[in-house]
């Protein structure tokens, strides 16, 4: 789970539509560190 924030008095629009979409097509890695964080989600997801 990713969270984008944008400051609207420090980025002008066309920036701010670059930096979205670049992080809407980023995309998931196989990582050990990004299975160690899925994992962490998991578990807490379980306890609700």
């Amino acid at each position: 789970m990713n969270v984008l924030c944008l400051g609207a008095r420090i980025i002008g629009p066309e920036v701010a539509k670059e930096l979205v979409a670049a992080f809407l097509s980023a995309r998931f890695t196989a990582e050990e560190r990004h299975l160690r964080r899925t994992g962490k989600v998991r578990e807490m997801e379980k306890g609700s």
